[in-house]
């Protein structure tokens, strides 16, 4: 049992560590991961999933996907359908969408280009850094080390108990 107890708690602080290194080492190469929030591009981009946007692009093309602001708080990433290179302006459209978005996207507005995606990781990611997620994720780890330790203590105390006979 104390083994269970063990491997238990290793696998889920590796899990939780293993998730928040996903979120912020891809950060350090310019790579930003964002939760897709409306159906808008689906099937490429599901609802809930993480996309990872690499922030250092070369060159857009026709049929690239782009993720961009449309306001100080509101990203969007959608499909490139036209390209006006003199102005610098990119005319867009979600996959699922039946036309195009309602106004150009200026370059100085596009964040980056989508690299990949892991789908249902952006419902984790959302729970995760909010107030309540960061406490429950929090907690969980501070009770897994304390099981741990407590399991360590209980198998060091059964290894000095006297064998009967």
């Amino acid at each position: 049992m104390v083994k269970l107890i063990h491997y238990l708690t290793n696998a889920i602080i590796v899990i939780v560590v293993a998730f928040m290194a996903l979120l912020y080492v891809p950060r350090i190469v310019g790579i930003s991961p964002y939760v897709v929030l409306s159906g808008s591009m689906e099937p490429t981009y599901h609802v809930g999933s993480l996309v990872f946007v690499n922030k250092n692009f070369d060159t857009i093309e026709v049929g690239d996907p782009i993720t961009f602001q449309i306001s100080s708080s509101a990203l969007v990433t959608h499909r490139v359908i036209e390209v006006d290179q003199q102005a610098m302006l990119y005319t867009t459209k979600g996959d699922a969408n039946n036309t195009a978005d309602g106004s150009k996207v200026a370059y100085d507005n596009i964040v980056g280009v989508p690299m990949f995606t892991i789908p249902y990781l952006g419902y984790v990611a959302v729970f995760a850094i909010s107030f309540n997620g960061k406490i429950i994720l929090g907690s969980v780890v501070a009770l897994m080390i304390l099981l741990s330790y407590l399991a360590d203590m209980y198998r060091k105390d059964q290894e000095k108990m006297p064998t009967q006979p």
